[in-house]
């Protein structure tokens, strides 16, 4: 489709689940999710092409998405990043993220408390990883062939556990600090 695969605005327990899903418009997340939008589980998604970003996680005004668990899925060939989050307490675990225009997962400086675990993340055109907040947990990721770093946690970031991490052929630095 030209618009969003799956759009969630102040929706909450909900399961998104199976799906395919292949947004090509320009402005086309595959999965886009805003402000009290909660406690949703999506899994087992394919999410083939994105216009922007495969997965988004985004506030409206003071209404940010809370609890979400992004947990296998097949994220590729999005033109922005992966997975993108600009709110915190979600979880992003144990996905396959290939071949993204920018970030495999960012995580944006307003993103505390989110899990990022047991992700597989190739062939991203900047960092694998990238954290721009607080409080973070990133274990057992494997990241290949990051054009940036493999895992970069901005200056100024504090409290983000690193750990188990397995990053391989980085173009620049493996993990940055």
């Amino acid at each position: 489709s030209t618009g969003y695969g799956i759009y969630l605005s102040a929706s909450s327990n909900n399961n998104a689940t199976s799906n395919i899903i292949n947004a090509t418009g320009a402005n086309a997340d595959g999965i886009y999710i805003l402000g009290n939008s909660d406690t949703n589980i999506y899994s087992l998604n394919n999410i083939s092409k994105s216009g922007r970003d495969g997965i988004k996680i985004l506030p409206s005004g003071a209404n940010k998405p809370t609890s979400n668990i992004i947990q296998n899925n097949i994220i590729a060939n999005s033109t922005a990043s992966g997975v993108n989050i600009t709110q915190g307490n979600n979880t992003i675990a144990e996905n396959t993220i290939i071949n993204s225009g920018v970030y495999g997962i960012f995580i944006n400086s307003t993103s505390d408390s989110i899990n990022i675990s047991n992700n597989f993340v190739n062939n991203s055109m900047s960092d694998g990883i990238y954290i721009g907040s607080d409080n973070n947990q990133i274990y057992s990721n494997n990241i290949t062939f990051s054009r940036g770093d493999g895992i970069e946690i901005i200056s100024g970031a504090t409290n983000d556990n690193i750990t188990d991490n397995r990053v391989i052929n980085s173009t620049q630095a493996g993990i940055v600090v």
